[in-house]
């Protein structure tokens, strides 16, 4: 729990704010259990994607939609977690 909390505490800084991001299923994929995703924009105009794969066996592929940016593909091992940043435009 310790290590999954430093995800958060990293690469959130204050006034975040949590955005919609589409997990996308295709055909060939399969969720053996459900995965967790959640995503924020930072104020200096980073995407912070965190991902947790609970289950115990299976390697989990999958991509996620962002609106605006396109796709991303994530490989999460078992029972792993990963944060993926990037830099998005601003609206200005």
């Amino acid at each position: 729990m310790y290590y999954a909390m430093g995800h958060f505490s990293k690469f959130l800084p204050r006034d975040s704010i949590r955005v919609e991001m589409k997990l996308v299923k295709e055909e060939k994929m399969r969720y053996v259990v459900p995965l967790k995703i959640v995503s924020f924009k930072t104020p200096i105009n980073q995407m912070v994607i965190i991902a947790l794969n609970q289950d115990t066996n299976h390697t989990q592929i999958v991509q996620v939609k962002d609106p605006d940016h396109g796709y991303l593909t994530l490989t999460l091992l078992p029972e792993s977690i990963q944060t993926i940043v990037y830099n998005v435009a601003t609206t200005d």
